[in-house]
């Protein structure tokens, strides 16, 4: 291997694409690590070189593009002053290719998946979020960015818990994306038209592999697009929650004192909690009405027209759409059908900025003015005591933060809680237990609020029990409608109409689309991409030269997702330090199968049994965990119980149908309390 320092970069790349060496392959499993800088890397290298790899010879910055370059694909846009914009990102099917020809373990994966679909087409899942690099207090909003992955719903809700299984083509400034004329809208058309229905899109033409040896044509169609509300205000053009017409999906909702609901029959505003009211807008009906507003611009535009008939339409029908949008493409309206693959995602209507968040944040703002009981008590409460899954350890130890004096200072009054969406997952059930526990929460003053955040709890409650695709999606739909019908009733009555969101109606779109997914036997979520963005903003916050931001980033990335997929057991097995006890069978103390992520020590449940995690093991292909079982169990609340822990079993549990406790503490001496 020689150095060129007389190269450019382009040049570079090519040379070690033509000239592939160890070294080279060496130095791409070290760039996979994101959260090292390729400036740090060279200095390493400098530094400690000359061993028999020669990797100080290879140029890093040119090592991370080599795969990049390959895949890549440039679009010229449009922008809004006349420019151009050179749009770089990972062709789709190029990168599904590259990854399944690298990894051993997607091959075998998506083998299975064939023989069952055999000639029929695959069914995609394509999501999209935006996320700032940096953190809470130092977040780098220059960079920004708009993060599109995609997968494919026939892997299983399971296997799909899996990061590795995610491919990321697009990562795109918010500041570029803006610039574009038609914004995320017409780059989102781009990206279909080139993925799916392109000379070489995977709808049409198919991506062809060879998968254990054997040639296989991959076709996809697109199933499902997940975002979240500001995503589609993004993605679609759409007004969104605060337009008139804040439900995408139900023509006859109104925002709240709309003057047209009570004028007119059949349309009602987003507090209304009778779902037989709800009317499924008419697609034909739609898209006039997005003809007539791009129809609209074109008249503005040409002076036919005032701008305030222009808004006037454009509010009327909900939409904002341009001609260089994904609503107004002729091919996009032939082949989906918008209203079947859109799903709002649970997580994002609950859990950020939601429905739980308001009424957590709600509830303990009453708590403080009239018991009290404010935020230096919640974080005293949740810092001390505790214990969590090794899963979420780090995340869930740090939950009492989310009420420490930075955030909300012991002058102010608690009146928003702040936190991710996994935050928030563990922190409702903490405060639920904490209020279920303490009698000075049970008095008359909070009734009708504890009553409240109880019902919403409930909605989320019926969420996660679903993740297990123990129970019909058809039952769990109407069980999410249920709940959702009294939690909207409760939060009225206890706080009036005007804390109503218009996410608190889209549950009941959520509870319409799980129906859509009874075949799945799962329902879609974005904790992935959540997890996924972490990952993306370790590299993002090295990135020195933003020039090429996005080829940056995204060169990280793919390096990143192969050497994931390239780990032996990629999917499910033992992690960490192992030891073969007898031939065939290999004890370790974590594990990862079935979406979840256990270690020893955790305390984990089956059915009405409790215990606690000893060890992880491996038979075969087959994976089991060692537990203590705790043999005398009895309720302590609703969602709680108590276990002692001198009464206790040895035994072998398989993995199936495990799950993992919330939190659990020792209430008493020898005695455990475990949260559900």
């Amino acid at each position: 291997m020689f150095a060129y320092p007389s190269l450019n970069h382009a040049q570079k790349v090519r040379r070690l694409v033509e000239n592939p060496s160890e070294a080279l392959a060496t130095l791409q499993g070290l760039l996979a690590d994101g959260s090292v800088s390729k400036a740090s890397l060279t200095r390493v290298l400098q530094t400690f070189g000359k061993d028999r790899h020669q990797l100080e010879l290879v140029d890093v910055h040119a090592a991370s593009f080599v795969l990049y370059e390959q895949i890549k694909i440039v679009e010229t846009l449009p922008l809004i002053n006349g420019d151009t914009f050179d749009w770089e990102y990972l062709h789709p099917c190029r990168l599904l290719a590259e990854q399944v020809h690298a990894s051993e373990s997607l091959q075998r994966l998506l083998a299975k998946v064939a023989e069952v679909r055999r000639d029929e087409h695959l069914q995609l899942i394509v999501a999209f979020d935006e996320y700032v690099p940096g953190d809470f207090k130092r977040p780098m909003t220059n960079r920004k960015s708009m993060n599109l992955v995609f997968s494919f719903l026939d892997f299983g809700g399971h296997m799909l818990m899996h990061d590795a299984l995610w491919f990321t083509p697009v990562t795109v400034r918010t500041s570029k994306m803006m610039a574009v004329d038609g914004a995320w809208s017409c780059m989102l058309k781009r990206f279909f038209h080139t993925f799916l229905w392109g000379p070489c899109g995977i709808d049409t033409a198919g991506v062809a592999l060879v998968l254990c040896g054997r040639p296989y044509l991959l076709k996809a169609k697109l199933a499902v697009i997940i975002a979240d509300g500001a995503g589609w205000v993004q993605g679609l053009e759409w007004r969104g929650a605060g337009s008139i017409r804040p439900c995408f999906k139900h023509g006859n909702v109104l925002k709240k004192d709309c003057s047209l609901s009570g004028l007119v029959d059949g349309f009602v505003e987003i507090d209304c909690s009778q779902v037989d009211r709800f009317e499924r807008v008419d697609a034909q009906q739609f898209y006039d009405d997005v003809d007539s507003v791009v129809e609209g611009r074109r008249l503005l535009a040409s002076g036919e027209i005032s701008k305030s008939k222009f808004e006037e339409l454009a509010f009327v029908s909900g939409v904002s759409v341009t001609e260089a949008g994904l609503l107004a493409d002729a091919t996009f309206r032939s082949h989906v059908d918008i209203f079947r693959v859109m799903y709002q995602d649970w997580p994002h209507t609950c859990l950020q900025d939601g429905t739980l968040t308001v009424d957590m944040s709600k509830f303990c703002e009453t708590c403080d003015t009239k018991l009290g009981i404010g935020a230096r008590f919640w974080e005293g409460r949740l810092r001390d005591g505790w214990c969590f899954p090794n899963q979420i350890r780090c995340t869930s130890k740090q939950l009492h933060q989310l009420f420490n004096e930075y955030r909300i200072p012991t002058e102010e009054s608690l009146q928003q809680i702040k936190g991710t969406m996994s935050q928030m997952l563990g922190l409702y059930g903490l405060i639920r237990h904490v209020v279920e526990t303490n009698a000075e929460f049970h008095g008359p003053e909070v009734a009708l609020e504890r009553a409240s955040f109880y019902a919403c709890c409930e909605v989320v409650d019926e969420f996660v029990a679903a993740r297990t695709g123990l129970r019909p999606l058809a039952e769990v739909a109407e069980r999410i409608r249920a709940a959702n019908t009294r939690h909207l009733n409760a939060l009225v009555a206890a706080y009036g109409r005007s804390v109503v969101k218009p996410k608190n109606h889209w549950v009941f779109d959520i509870a319409d689309d799980i129906e859509r997914f009874a075949d799945l036997r799962f329902i879609p979520n974005t904790f992935t991409m959540e997890r996924l963005h972490r990952d993306v903003k370790k590299i993002a916050k090295n990135v020195v030269n933003t020039k090429r931001f996005e080829a940056s980033v995204l060169s990280r990335l793919v390096l990143a997702q192969r050497r994931r997929l390239c780990e032996e057991h990629a999917f499910n097995g033992l992690r960490g330090r192992t030891l073969e006890h007898r031939e065939g069978v290999f004890i370790g103390c974590r594990l990862e199968a079935c979406g979840l992520k256990l270690a020893a020590g955790d305390v984990v449940y089956r059915g009405a049994s409790l215990a606690v995690v000893m060890a992880c093991a491996r038979v075969g292909a087959e994976l089991f965990v060692i537990v203590e079982e705790l043999l005398r169990v009895e309720p302590h609340t609703v969602h709680s119980v108590k276990a002692r822990l001198a009464a206790t079993r040895s035994s072998v549990w398989p993995i199936r149908e495990l799950e993992v406790a919330l939190a659990w503490y020792e209430g008493e001496p020898d005695i455990l309390v475990v949260l559900k």
